[in-house]
């Protein structure tokens, strides 16, 4: 699935790792506490967007920048939104905002709308963007998390 979203013209993606980690006391509160983000602001955009969509289907989905520009709302309402990383929120921002795009246009079979994420899912993901390496050739490329 290709992303809506654009390199910027100097960046080289050459790809996604992913690593394994073994966290310990504190680390472990606050990746519980990225998920727990992660999964509310999903919850948040797919119940706006639920009762969107049944008030007026044919209402233009909004572009990505203008989902962006809620998160800081977001942020600002709900406090503890401020200790987690928000290039995470915002790839979560990203994620929706692609599989509403598949919903809509209808692009992807059994595409269904996008669904309310559960505490109790045994998959939790999170993704922080823009940690980079340097590869031996200089090049960089993004570092996805798995949780333990």
């Amino acid at each position: 699935m290709a992303f809506k979203t654009k390199l910027a013209e100097h960046e080289i993606q050459l790809g996604t790792r992913q690593y394994r980690i073994y966290p310990e006391g504190e680390q472990i509160a606050w990746i519980w506490q990225l998920f727990g983000a992660n999964r509310f602001v999903w919850n948040q955009f797919v119940a706006a967007f639920e009762a969107r969509y049944e008030a007026n289907p044919e209402l233009k989905f909004p572009k990505i920048s203008v989902l962006k520009s809620w998160l800081p709302l977001m942020r600002k309402e709900h406090e503890w939104l401020k200790r987690v990383n928000s290039t995470s929120l915002q790839f979560t921002v990203e994620r929706f905002s692609d599989a509403m795009w598949a919903f809509l246009t209808k692009k992807q079979i059994k595409q269904g709308k996008p669904r309310f994420k559960s505490r109790k899912y045994y998959a939790q993901t999170a993704t922080i963007k823009n940690v980079k390496y340097q590869t031996k050739t200089g090049a960089q490329a993004q570092i996805a998390v798995l949780s333990p």
